[in-house]
C-alpha cells in the first residue's frame, strides 16, 4: 500500500523522509502559534488588570463623592405631591421634545398643537363627557341600523331622502347612549 505521496517509482526511505520533514515543519508552526497566544494572553491579562485598577479607582472616588454629598446636603429627605408632579411634567417635556426631534416637519407640528397644553385639556374634557366611546359607538350603530331602513322604506314607497337622516339617527344614537350610561353607572353605585 503506497501513501498518497509516494507514488510507484518512489523508495520507501524517501516518502518516511518527506513525511518527517512535514511533521518538524508542523511542529515548528505549532510551537509559533503557541508562543504568539501566549503573547496574546499576557497583553489580554494586561489590559483587563489595567481595567479593573481604573474601575477600582472610579469606584473608591465614587464613594468618596457620595459622602461628601450626604454631608454638605441639608435639604429634606423627601418632598411630597409637589416635586414628584413638577418632575413628571418636566419628564413629559423632555420626552415629547425628544421624540419629536425625529418627526417630520408637519407630523411635528400636529404633534406641537395637539400636546398644547389647552387643547389636552379640552380634549380630556370633551373625552370624558361629550365623546365617550361607547356612546359614540352606540351612535354609529344606531345611525347604521336606522338609516338602512329609512332608505329601503324609502326606495320601496318611492320617497327621496334629504340627507339629515343620517345626522338626526347618529344624535339619537348618542342620546341613547349617553342615558344608558348614566343609568347603569347609578345602578351600579
Amino acid at each position: 500500500m503506497n501513501s498518497p505521496e509516494t507514488s510507484p517509482a518512489q523508495p520507501a526511505h524517501e516518502s518516511i523522509n518527506s513525511q518527517s520533514k512535514a511533521a518538524t515543519e508542523r511542529s515548528t508552526e505549532l510551537a509559533k502559534n503557541r508562543e504568539n497566544n501566549q503573547k496574546l494572553g499576557s497583553e489580554r491579562e494586561n489590559t483587563i488588570d489595567v481595567a479593573r485598577k481604573a474601575v477600582a479607582r472610579e469606584a473608591i472616588a465614587g464613594k468618596e463623592r457620595v459622602v461628601s454629598e450626604k454631608k454638605s446636603s441639608k435639604e429634606p429627605p423627601f418632598m411630597p405631591s409637589r416635586s414628584n408632579k413638577n418632575h413628571r411634567l418636566e419628564s413629559y417635556k423632555n420626552t415629547l421634545s425628544n421624540i419629536q426631534v425625529d418627526m417630520g416637519k408637519t407630523s411635528r407640528t400636529m404633534s406641537r398643537i395637539i400636546h398644547n397644553p389647552a387643547i389636552e385639556t379640552a380634549s380630556i374634557v370633551v373625552g370624558s363627557t361629550i365623546a365617550r366611546p361607547r356612546t359614540i359607538i352606540y351612535s354609529s350603530f344606531t345611525a347604521l341600523v336606522s338609516v338602512s331602513l329609512l332608505y329601503i322604506a324609502a326606495k320601496y314607497f318611492g320617497y327621496t331622502l334629504s340627507g339629515s337622516e343620517t345626522i338626526a339617527t347618529f344624535l339619537l344614537g348618542w342620546l341613547i347612549g349617553i342615558v344608558y350610561e348614566t343609568v347603569t353607572s347609578v345602578l351600579r353605585h
